[in-house]
């Protein structure tokens, strides 16, 4: 137990019923505590009502945690019936609690009306998707709520139908107050990534999301990414060092193709070394390229670009007035690849095809003489369109 006002006491402390009729009579009356911490105590099922009935009076209280102490519908419904008159709670967190479906239905009512309540703590209280739903509705109509601790949840249908994650969806899309989100270790599947991601594109009041501790595979942090990158208002974002780099990456290409495409005079210089993970990337950089007339250095190192992507890309820098350096190490697979460059690039006659060859880790003989020009390696490279194109080996 941990009492606070000024100062404070905490300890482990098994409660006898006797023990939180006093406690509750102390609360009733009391006008200086501002913080009560029962977590960790021994709290019997009927001894918790005796804390419920003294905050329906009690004006001085502002912190309260139970945590694991809730363990039937009736404990949740008399806290519930507590938040619907309490004024003065302002944090709440009753982790580790089994308040059931009837008990969360009840929260869910006490959270419609409660306008005071700041911070909620749920961490490993929701166990299914039935749970999510009446949590759900709660936070769909509250006003006051800003911080949300979902950690440990289970979002899964006990049969067939929808995911947890669909309803907390439609309620982060309704709410307008909620600013931190912690769902640690609560995301689970691709559909899941999927319907948050929705929430996350649709909320503007979130500033604070922890979604660490998730395994999620690769298209399930494509989501993700896809939806975070979007959202400007996320200004703290706690997420695992996989995700991490995903989202680094993506932010750093999309701020990329924006400014390509505004041809903005500052960006001269692009690099984009390991940043390229799709398909449908690759395709974008390259359109804000084509539209792009200022850039005269390019690095696009250690990308997969694929054969249809590298033909844009060079048919792009075969014509572009302004490049001067390109760096696409890594980025050619193949022999084909690399011969297809080649032949694009082949009417830049100052390009150092040497050095290209020299570069691919291909001997002068072994390349085809209707792709490369039948003259002896050039001893230096001058190229006052293009100066230098390195593919690595």
């Amino acid at each position: 137990m941990c009492l606070q006002s000024d100062g404070g006491v905490c300890g482990r402390w098994v409660c006898p019923i006797w023990g939180l009729q006093a406690l509750g009579l102390s609360l009733s009356t009391n006008r200086n505590l501002r913080s009560l911490d029962l977590s960790g105590s021994t709290v019997r099922p009927e001894g918790i009502i005796h804390i419920m009935n003294a905050l329906c009076v009690n004006k001085a209280l502002r912190h309260l945690r139970i945590s694991s102490a809730l363990a039937t519908a009736e404990d949740a419904t008399a806290l519930a019936h507590a938040l619907e008159v309490n004024v003065t709670l302002q944090s709440l967190d009753i982790s580790g609690s089994s308040p059931g479906v009837l008990g969360l239905r009840a929260l869910a009512r006490a959270l419609a009306q409660n306008t005071t309540l700041a911070e909620l703590g749920l961490a490993s209280v929701i166990c299914n998707a039935t749970d999510a739903q009446e949590v759900a509705k709660g936070l769909a109509t509250n006003q006051g709520l800003e911080t949300l601790d979902l950690t440990n949840s289970r979002f899964a249908p006990k049969l067939l139908g929808p995911s947890g994650v669909r309803y907390l969806t439609k309620a982060l899309k309704l709410n307008r107050f909620l600013q931190s989100l912690n769902l640690t270790n609560s995301i689970c599947t691709v559909e899941d990534a999927a319907e948050f991601g929705e929430a996350i594109r649709a909320n503007r009041t979130l500033t604070t999301l922890d979604i660490s501790g998730n395994e999620l595979n690769e298209l399930a942090l494509t989501c993700l990414v896809d939806a975070l990158k979007s959202n400007i208002n996320i200004r703290t974002l706690r997420v695992d060092k996989v995700l991490s780099n995903r989202l680094q990456k993506a932010r750093k290409l999309h701020d990329a193709v924006s400014t390509l495409r505004r041809n903005d005079p500052t960006l001269v210089d692009v690099n984009l070394e390991a940043c390229i993970d799709t398909e449908e990337q690759a395709a974008d950089i390259v359109t804000a390229l084509s539209e792009n007339t200022i850039v005269k250095s390019l690095g696009l190192q250690k990308n997969r670009l694929g054969t249809t992507t590298l033909r844009r890309l060079f048919g792009w820098i075969a014509t572009s007035q302004t490049l001067t350096s390109l760096n696409v190490e890594g980025c050619i697979a193949t022999d084909d690849e690399f011969r297809m460059m080649v032949r694009q690039l082949r009417h830049h006659y100052d390009l150092s095809l040497w050095q290209l060859r020299r570069c691919y880790g291909h001997p002068y003989e072994n390349c085809s003489g209707s792709v490369l020009p039948h003259h002896p390696p050039p001893t230096r490279c001058v190229a006052p369109r293009v100066a230098h194109v390195y593919r690595g080996r």
